[in-house]
């Protein structure tokens, strides 16, 4: 087994100019709910489908199978993150409530304190705590808008029991900010202008404001032969075991790839804090769902044991753990963690 070397990383800033309907892909038939950041998926086929706008023109793509090759040779290698808001002082990361944090309620905090997963009254109220769900705490420039409407008969008259109401990423002006793996040049450049989400024709548009250079993730080094690592999921975990079923820890072969270990050394996951989700989409131009998996959610953590690895320098954020990494599964972000309470598998 032979661990591809870690791709350079850089960050794409996007800029929206309307508001964006980012569906979850369920809801009742009155409300349709939106994500409240652009999913990798959705901005990278939008990048792509501006891509052969560009190359092949308005009639669509060519048949000149040297044009599919350029396109192929150009996103091959490119690990699209989640955009999300984040404030200019926090860094390239998005801020979370992870799943092996616990907050308090009660307490007034905006945003709320995140506790120790073991901490199960607050310091500072003394009510009780409970688990973290994984969200994300946006900007407060970062909105969600909910737009009721009512459908049309041909005769421009409004059709009985046909109001629904749509819910949409409303941020005109407001930058948000994703990970990029890979080289970027010729793919995703500054001012490409793409549409994102559903009602393309009158919502979704975005502008790529910037890409920064490509950097190498900073690393983090093995002290021991018993080291252990904190894995926190930045987009979904997509894995599987030996017989292919979906499993909510990443298997030792997904965890040596990834953190780039030697052969000889072993990773085992001893803890992890994990929710269940689906990972699909739509596909635009064969104008349908694409396949569903079972994954765990973003901001899912996995504490790791690695032995045998003394010396060793691991990537403090990684593109591609699991499965499903060309469609925005999989990034991750690693830190040290020397918690000797963290012993056994939950």
């Amino acid at each position: 087994m032979r661990s591809a070397p870690v791709p350079d990383i850089c960050t794409v800033t996007l800029r929206l100019e309307s508001s964006a309907h980012l569906g979850v892909g369920r809801g009742s038939g009155f409300s349709a709910t939106s994500h409240h950041y652009i999913p990798a998926a959705t901005w990278r086929g939008a990048v792509c489908a501006a891509w052969w706008r560009d190359a092949a023109g308005a009639g669509g793509p060519s048949p000149d199978g040297n044009l599919q090759r350029t396109f192929d040779g150009l996103v091959r290698g490119l690990a699209f993150g989640d955009a999300v808001g984040i404030d200019d002082d926090e860094g390239m990361l998005p801020k979370a409530i992870a799943l092996d944090q616990r907050t308090c309620k009660y307490c007034p905090t905006d945003p709320p304190a995140a506790h120790r997963w073991d901490v199960s009254i607050c310091p500072t109220c003394k009510g009780p705590t409970e688990p973290g769900k994984g969200q994300r705490i946006n900007p407060k420039s970062v909105k969600i808008r909910q737009v009721t409407r009512v459908k049309l008969t041909p005769q421009e008259q409004a059709q009985e029991n046909m109001l629904y109401e749509r819910e949409s990423l409303h941020s005109p002006g407001v930058a948000l900010l994703a990970l990029l793996a890979g080289d970027p040049a010729g793919m995703v450049r500054p001012g490409a202008v793409v549409r994102l989400g559903g009602a393309r024709s009158v919502t979704g548009r975005a502008t790529i404001d910037a890409v920064s250079e490509p950097i190498k993730p900073e690393e983090v080094l093995l002290p021991s032969d018993l080291a252990q690592l904190r894995i926190e999921l930045l987009s979904p975990g997509c894995y599987v075991d030996e017989f292919g079923r979906a499993s909510s820890l990443p298997s030792e072969r997904d965890l040596k790839l990834a953190l780039r270990l030697p052969a000889d050394a072993h990773a085992t996951v001893t803890r992890s804090f994990t929710r269940w989700g689906m990972s699909g989409g739509w596909h635009i131009m064969a104008k349908g769902p694409k396949p569903e998996d079972a994954v765990v959610i973003a901001h899912s953590v996995h504490y790791v044991t690695v032995t045998g690895a003394r010396g060793v320098r691991v990537p403090s954020l990684v593109p591609d753990l699991g499965l499903r990494t060309s469609e925005g599964c999989g990034w991750a972000h690693i830190t040290e963690h020397s918690d000797a309470e963290v012993t056994d598998c939950a």
